[in-house]
């Protein structure tokens, strides 16, 4: 009755549409997760820093307890990075720009945190913090 390496047609239609609900599940996925961000948050030690638009260039100066720069960051073109930091190690001037929403740059030794959240003010995002 069934040969051997024989696929029905009902067998095909199962996988194609198992195909096509996992591209579009993966799809849905990226394009949530590939939005920018309008604003991002800055914290050092825990402690809420700031709130940044990603739409005007600055640069914003992190300071430590005794009031010497410890962190630079650079907004520019809708993207933030870590221009400068008086770390050793340099990890989080090496990790890039960023700009989508959950994206974070981490400076371990001076407890410094960016992370990009959402543009809309009324936000879960901002609200939480």
């Amino acid at each position: 009755m069934f040969e051997k390496g024989y696929i029905a047609k009902r067998d095909i239609v199962v996988i194609v549409l198992l195909l096509a609900v996992s591209f579009a599940f993966f799809a849905f996925w990226a394009f949530r997760h590939s939005r920018s961000g309008g604003r991002i948050r800055i914290e050092q030690r825990g402690t809420l820093l700031g709130v940044y638009d990603l739409d005007k260039d600055q640069v914003i100066l992190i300071r430590d307890s005794n009031g010497n720069v410890i962190n630079q960051v650079t907004i520019e073109g809708g993207k933030a990075h870590m221009s400068e930091a008086n770390c050793h190690d340099q990890l989080c001037v090496k990790q890039g720009r960023i700009n989508k929403v959950g994206q974070s740059i981490v400076c371990l030794p001076n407890r410094v945190v960016i992370t990009v959240i959402s543009g809309d003010k009324n936000s879960m995002d901002s609200v939480v913090k």
